[in-house]
Formats: structure tokens, sequence, C-alpha cells
């Protein structure tokens, strides 16, 4: 399976909106709705900046290998 929300396809989305229909009942679920926007939006915001932070930190590892690097190559 491919594509989909942490590799779940639609119609699992939609089995398990379902089930917590079924189990927690209509008049929650815009309360679960809202924190599960919530969750989404934290863990989108906390991945962009793991991201960045792991561009920010292969770059400065680059800097410093860069002339250990060209001082190998120049040693061949």
């Amino acid at each position: 399976m491919s594509g989909g929300l942490f590799g779940v396809g639609s119609g699992e989305i939609i089995l398990i909106l379902l089930i917590i229909l079924i189990v927690m009942g209509p008049e929650r679920l815009p309360q679960i709705a809202r924190i599960w926007g919530q969750a989404l939006r934290f863990i989108s915001k906390f991945s962009n900046t793991w991201n960045q932070m792991n561009t920010q930190l292969m770059r400065q590892i680059d800097e410093q290998a860069k002339p250990v690097t060209d001082a190998l190559l120049l040693d061949e």
C-alpha cells in the first residue's frame, strides 16, 4: 500500500473514523476532530523543524569535512 496518511489508505481512515464515531458518539466528534487537528499540526511543525535542523546540520558537517576531503584528494 502506498500514499495516504502515515501509510494508511483512505479506506482504513474511513474505517477508523467510523469506529471512533461508534465508540465515542457523535456528540464528542467535534472535540475529537479539534484534538486530532491540533496533534497533526504539532506533528507537522515538529517534522518541518526537524528537517530544517537536519539540513542545517548536514551543511555544517559538509563545511567541516570539506578541508579534510580536499586535503585527501590532493594527496592522491
